[in-house]
C-alpha cells in the first residue's frame, strides 16, 4: 500500500518503518522525561519491520498510538491542573485496592509458584512485617516515604491517576496508607500459606472521579472489546474466538455497559460458567473459564482503563480455582507411535484428499518430527519460507506467513532425512505461496484464517482415527512437540539450541543475546537420528 499512514517514516539508512508523532508544544513540559532527564518533544517508536501492510507493522502501530494518547491523556490532565486529588476518600480507596489486589495475587501464584516461592515469602514477611509496624508505631515518615513510594507511583498509574507534584502531603498519605495496608495484610497473608482459607475484604466503591476526568457514563462492551482487539497486539484468530466471550457476559448481564459492570457480576457470571453444560455435554472447564472467559474480558477492561474510558478494572485478580489433573502418561509420543505415524503417512491415502492435505499428511508428520515446530506453523508453510541460508536449508518461521505464538520469525534447519525424501523437490514445484493449503479455496477473507488450523484439525483426527493412536492423555499434534524435546536431549544437543529452533522463549536473561547461526543450527539438527521406517 507504500508509506501514506499518518505519523510514520521510514528510516533513511535501514528503510525501517518508525512512528513519529510530536506531542502538542504546550503539554511537553509535562511529558516524563526520557532518558537525558527532559521531556522528548516527539514519541519515536520502531514497527520492527518496512512492511506496512504486515501483521506486525499493524500491531506495532496501533501500541505507538495507544502509548501516545495515553501520554497526552495524562499531560492535559497536569498541565490544566485537573489532578486527581489525594484526599481521604481516595487514599483509603487505594490502600483497600493495594490489600485486596495483594492478596489476590499471593492466592493464585503460590499455586503457579509452588514451595519454595512460598517460603522465599514467608521470610519475607517475617523480615519486613516488623519494621513497617515500628516504622508506624514511630511515626517515621521518612523511611515508610523510601520504601513506599515506588510502590504508590506504581499504583497510580495502574489507576491511571494523575497528581499533583506540589501535594507531597498527599504522597506522604498514600505511602503511609500502604503501609497500613501491608501491616493489614501481612497476617493474612501468613494465614494463607499457612492453609487457613483467608476471607478478601468486600471491594471498595471507588470515590467519586476528581474534576477534568472525562470518562463517558456508558462504555458498551463488545463496542469496546472491537477497539481494543483493533488496537492491541492480540491476534485475529484470538479476537474471534474472545468476541463470544465477551457477547455471553453481554447476555448473562443483560446490558451492555461495561461502566455498569461490578466485581459481583463476574464472580456470579464465573459461577454459573463453572456450572453451564457445553454443546458437548460436559461441564465448562475450569481452566477453560479462566483463560478464555474471565480472560478476554479482564484484558479488554484494562485496556479500557488504559485508554481512560473505565476507572477501574473490575476483573484484576478474579480468581477461578483449576483443580490439578491427573497425567497418566508422558505427553509425548513413544517411538512406536512416532514410528507408526510417518510409516502410515507413506502410505497412499484410499479416499481422495485435496492436493495441499494429501502434502500435508505425507510431510507435516516429517517435518514436525525432525523440527519440533508448532503444526500450525507448519500448515502456513510458503514455499518462499524455504530457502537456502548461508549454504544451508531452512525453514523461515515467520508471521508474514500467518500466525507464530511468539510473534518471532526463526530460523529452523532442514534434516537431511527430509532433503533426501524429496521435500526440497515438493517445495520446487509449489512454486510459490502456501504449500499445504489453496488459498483460494478460502471462503471467508480476513486475517483470522481458518484453513490452516483446518489443516492441523484433519492431521489430529487422521492420527486418532485412521492410525489408531486414540490415547486421551496425549495431544495428536502437539506431541511431537514434547518427543522432539526428549529426541535432541538424548542426542546431546545443547537446551539453548533446541529452544532457539522450536521457538521457546529463552529462560534467562543472558540466553536471550545472540542467536545461534545457521551452520550452528544445522550441525544440531543433524544429531537427531534418522527415523527407520519401512519403505524408505
Amino acid at each position: 500500500m507504500g508509506i501514506v499512514v499518518k505519523h510514520v517514516q521510514a528510516d533513511k539508512k535501514t528503510g525501517r518503518l518508525i512512528y513519529l508523532r510530536a506531542f502538542p508544544a504546550r503539554l511537553i513540559p509535562f511529558v516524563p522525561a526520557g532518558p537525558n532527564g527532559k521531556p522528548p518533544a516527539v514519541l519515536k517508536v520502531s514497527m520492527g519491520t518496512k512492511d506496512p501492510d504486515s501483521p506486525r507493522f499493524r500491531a506495532a502501530f496501533a501500541q505507538a498510538s495507544a502509548r501516545y494518547d495515553t501520554i497526552v491523556a495524562k499531560a492535559r490532565k497536569a498541565a490544566t491542573g485537573a489532578y486527581d486529588s489525594l484526599d481521604a476518600p481516595r487514599v483509603a480507596y487505594l490502600g483497600k485496592v493495594f490489600e485486596i489486589e495483594w492478596l489476590e495475587r499471593e492466592g493464585l501464584e503460590r499455586w503457579e509458584k509452588g514451595p519454595d516461592w512460598a517460603q522465599r515469602v514467608r521470610d519475607g514477611w517475617e523480615e519486613c512485617l516488623p519494621g513497617f509496624i515500628e516504622w508506624k508505631g514511630d511515626g517515621d515518615s521518612e523511611a515508610i516515604r523510601q520504601f513506599w513510594s515506588k510502590h504508590a507511583r506504581t499504583l497510580l498509574s495502574e489507576q491511571d491517576l494523575v497528581v499533583d507534584p506540589n501535594d507531597p502531603d498527599g504522597f506522604d498519605r498514600l505511602c503511609r496508607e500502604l503501609n497500613d495496608a501491608a501491616i493489614r495484610v501481612g497476617p493474612q497473608s501468613l494465614a494463607q500459606f499457612s492453609g487457613q482459607t483467608v476471607e478478601l475484604p468486600a471491594r471498595p466503591s471507588a470515590p467519586e472521579a476528581s474534576a477534568g476526568t472525562d470518562r463517558p457514563s456508558r462504555v458498551p462492551m463488545l463496542e469496546t472489546f472491537d477497539d481494543y482487539a483493533e488496537e492491541s497486539q492480540i491476534s485475529p484468530t484470538t479476537a474471534k474466538d474472545w468476541r463470544p466471550c465477551v457477547a455471553h457476559l453481554v447476555s448473562f448481564l443483560g446490558h451492555d455497559d461495561a461502566a455498569k459492570l461490578t466485581r459481583q457480576d463476574l464472580l456470579d457470571w464465573r459461577n454459573a460458567l463453572l456450572k453451564e453444560t457445553t454443546k458437548r455435554g460436559a461441564l465448562r472447564h475450569p481452566k477453560t473459564v479462566r483463560g478464555k472467559y474471565i480472560g478476554s474480558v479482564k484484558a479488554m477492561l484494562s485496556w479500557a482503563v488504559d485508554n481512560n474510558k473505565l476507572k477501574d478494572n473490575v476483573a484484576a485478580g478474579l480468581p477461578v480455582s483449576v483443580p490439578a489433573t491427573e497425567q497418566l502418561r508422558e505427553r509425548s509420543f513413544t517411538s512406536e507411535e512416532a514410528l507408526a505415524i510417518l510409516e502410515a503417512s507413506l502410505i497412499p491415502p484410499a479416499n481422495k484428499l485435496t492436493k495441499g492435505h494429501a502434502l500435508a499428511r505425507r510431510w507435516i508428520p516429517w517435518l514436525c518430527a525432525y523440527s519440533g515446530a508448532r503444526v500450525n506453523e507448519l500448515s502456513q508453510l510458503r514455499a518462499e519460507d524455504v530457502r537456502k541460508v548461508d549454504g544451508y536449508w531452512m525453514m523461515n518461521i515467520t508471521p508474514e506467513a500467518g500466525k507464530v505464538k511468539t510473534r518471532k520469525a526463526r530460523l529452523v534447519p532442514i534434516h537431511s532425512h527430509l532433503i533426501d525424501q524429496g521435500f526440497l523437490a515438493i517445495v520446487e514445484a509449489q512454486g510459490a505461496g502456501p504449500i499445504f493449503y489453496d488459498p483460494s479455496r478460502q471462503r471467508v477473507e480476513g486475517p483470522a484464517n481458518r484453513h490452516v488450523a483446518k489443516v492441523g484439525e484433519r492431521l489430529a483426527a487422521w492420527v486418532r482415527k485412521d492410525v489408531g493412536i486414540d490415547d486421551d492423555g496425549i495431544a495428536p499434534n502437539h506431541a511431537w512437540r514434547h518427543l522432539f524435546k526428549s529426541v535432541t536431549y538424548s542426542a546431546g544437543i545443547e537446551e539453548r539450541m533446541a529452544d532457539a529452533i522450536q521457538g521457546h522463549a529463552a529462560t534467562t536473561e543472558g540466553r536471550k543475546y545472540g542467536a545461534p547461526t545457521a551452520a550452528a543450527r544445522a550441525e544440531a539438527i543433524e544429531k537427531i537420528p534418522r527415523y527407520v521406517v519401512p519403505g524408505l
